[in-house]
């Protein structure tokens, strides 16, 4: 049997040994940190590019929404969409709020935290002498997610001093409370109520990830053609499940 390849895992490869052909074999620079915080940095990039791409399905289904609405419900796949749609939702902002967790003590959480962290207390040409980014970039990237992004979030620890990343975590966290009490409850999204604040929280982390690939060193991302492709892909889909329904027996 064939097995089919995941273009993702082929393009996470590719830069793993376009990183590695520039900075070398962690393993070979013991004391560096580049490796690791390289690793999750492409960690991080990666879980973005499938969180937008997942979310990109809930705008489309939006969009498209009064299109195919009368279809769907004649063919009795409305329930069904609107299930898929929540849980894609639900399955968004618990990524975004594992992404956005506080490192704790386990430095092998692959959060925004932890490359804060890791990075805490070093200056930027030793960052950039670690990880080969520019100095510019290394200058850019670290203020923007130390202004936004604390080592852990707690009572006790400082708040950035740029508090949009906080104040939606803050405002879904209840959400992510419920969801994790009871999974496969899907009532505790509202779409109408809670689509402005995911979307901004979907644009904050992509801008985090992105100062943490200039930090780090590794192949970025063009966030408007990334979401773009993303959209275009879940409109087509969209559309090819209203086009089947349409051609379904009713119900």
């Amino acid at each position: 049997m064939s097995k089919i390849i995941d273009k993702r895992d082929i393009q996470e490869s590719l830069d793993r040994a376009a990183w590695l052909s520039v900075h070398g074999s962690p393993e070979d620079k013991q004391g560096r940190s580049g490796g690791s915080v390289a690793d999750t940095a492409m960690r991080l990039r990666n879980e973005m590019r499938i969180v937008t791409a997942n979310w990109a399905m809930v705008e489309a289904f939006n969009a498209k929404f009064e299109a195919f609405r009368d279809d769907l419900v004649v063919h009795a796949a409305w329930q069904a969409a609107k299930f898929s749609v929540r849980a894609v939702a639900r399955d968004t902002i618990m990524t975004l709020m594992r992404l956005t967790d506080g490192s704790g003590s386990k430095h092998e959480l692959q959060t925004f935290s932890a490359i804060v962290g890791a990075f805490d207390g070093k200056t930027p040409l030793e960052i950039v002498r670690a990880t080969g980014a520019t100095e510019a970039g290394v200058q850019y990237g670290l203020a923007f997610l130390r202004e936004r992004v604390p080592m852990r979030w707690g009572k006790n620890e400082d708040v950035p001093s740029n508090r949009e990343l906080t104040d939606i975590r803050e405002t879904l966290r209840p959400i992510r409370d419920r969801l994790i009490a009871h999974a496969m409850v899907h009532t505790s999204i509202d779409l109408r109520r809670d689509m402005p604040q995911v979307r901004a929280f979907l644009r904050i982390t992509a801008e985090l990830s992105d100062a943490v690939c200039l930090v780090c060193n590794v192949p970025r991302d063009d966030l408007q053609a990334r979401w773009d492709a993303a959209f275009d892909e879940a409109t087509r889909f969209w559309e090819i499940v209203a086009a089947g329904s349409r051609n379904s027996p009713k119900a």
